[in-house]
C-alpha cells in the first residue's frame, strides 16, 4: 500500500472518531462478534431506547460471505442518510430471509411509560423481519438428525424506536470498527476460497460519512 493511500485512509480514520463523537447516543448497538470461514456473526441490541413491547432486546444473526450482503447495506444505510421515509433491504444467511426495514408508522398504542405515546403519533421504526412466504427453520434433531420445522412467515423478530441518523451511526460505525479490529482476518473474508466478500475499500462511503458529520 502506498503512502498517498495510508495517509488517506489515517484521515478519514480521524473523521470517523469525530462522527462517534456527534451520535453518542446510540438506541441501538450493531456489534460484530466473529468472523470464521467467509461467516460474519453479528448482534444488535437495544439500549436506552423507546420501544414497542414486541420482539426481544437484541438480534443475533450472521452474513455470509456466499450471499455477500454488504454492498446492500451500504446502499440502505445510503438512503436512510438522503432522507427517504421508507427503505428495505433482504438479505440470505444461507438459510430464512431477513428484511431489514426502517420506515415512519403511525403509533397505535403506549410505547413508552416514561414519555407516554399516544394514538396519532408519528415514530420512525427500525425493524427485522422473515421474508418469504414459506419458511423453515433447521436444527440438530436426536442422534444428529436434521429437522425442518416452519416458521412464522413475516414474523417480526426485532424492532426499536430510533433516530435515522442513530441508525445509520449503529451500523456503518461498528462495521467499521470490526473492519479495523484484531478480529477481523481477510483471509476469512476478502480471499475465502472462490468467493470474494467486501474489502474495507469498498464499504467506505462517502455519503454516508459527510451525514454523519453534519451537526
Amino acid at each position: 500500500m502506498s503512502v498517498g493511500v495510508v495517509r488517506v485512509l489515517a484521515d478519514a480514520f480521524s473523521n470517523l472518531d469525530k462522527m462517534k463523537d456527534k451520535t453518542n447516543i446510540f438506541a441501538l448497538k450493531v456489534e460484530i462478534t466473529d468472523l470464521s470461514e467467509g461467516c460474519w456473526t453479528y448482534k444488535i441490541s437495544k439500549i436506552n431506547a423507546t420501544t414497542f413491547n414486541v420482539a426481544g432486546l437484541s438480534f443475533e444473526g450472521w452474513f455470509s460471505f456466499v450471499f455477500d450482503p454488504l454492498p446492500a447495506l451500504k446502499r440502505w444505510l445510503e438512503a436512510i442518510a438522503l432522507g427517504v421515509e421508507q427503505t428495505s433491504f433482504t438479505y440470505c444467511p444461507e438459510g430464512t430471509d431477513l428484511r431489514f426495514s426502517f420506515g415512519r408508522a403511525m403509533c397505535t398504542e403506549r410505547t413508552d411509560i416514561e414519555f407516554p405515546r399516544y394514538v396519532g403519533h408519528h415514530v420512525d421504526l427500525f425493524e427485522i423481519h422473515y421474508v418469504k412466504d414459506i419458511n423453515y427453520r433447521e436444527f440438530e434433531g436426536e442422534y444428529g438428525t436434521r429437522w425442518i420445522t416452519p416458521i412464522t412467515p413475516g414474523e417480526c423478530l426485532f424492532r426499536v424506536e430510533i433516530d435515522r441518523k442513530q441508525l445509520v451511526s449503529a451500523f456503518y460505525l461498528g462495521l467499521i470498527d470490526f473492519f479495523n479490529s484484531d478480529k477481523y482476518n481477510p483471509k476469512e473474508w476478502e480471499r475465502f476460497r472462490r468467493h470474494r466478500g467486501t474489502p474495507l475499500r469498498k464499504f467506505r462511503s462517502e455519503i454516508i460519512e459527510k451525514y454523519l458529520n453534519e451537526k
